[in-house]
């Protein structure tokens, strides 16, 4: 498995108040999770393979009964 994690430059822009034209922006370092491909193995085949993310395999419904 890969990094679960990647820090990113984003940006955030601002939408403008009522009445007026420019809208402002906010660049800044931001930690990102990254999606990766689940391989699911049945007696050795591949039987599925999902994109995932780090939180998203824990909250899975089916992993519960493993």
């Amino acid at each position: 498995m890969g990094r679960l994690i990647q820090r990113k430059r984003v940006t955030r822009v601002i939408r403008a108040p009522e009445g007026e034209d420019t809208a402002s922006h906010r660049t800044k370092l931001d930690s990102l999770a990254v999606e990766e491909p689940l391989e699911l193995r049945v007696g050795g085949e591949s039987f599925s393979v999902t994109m995932r993310t780090p939180a998203t395999i824990l909250s899975s419904p089916w992993l519960h009964g493993l």
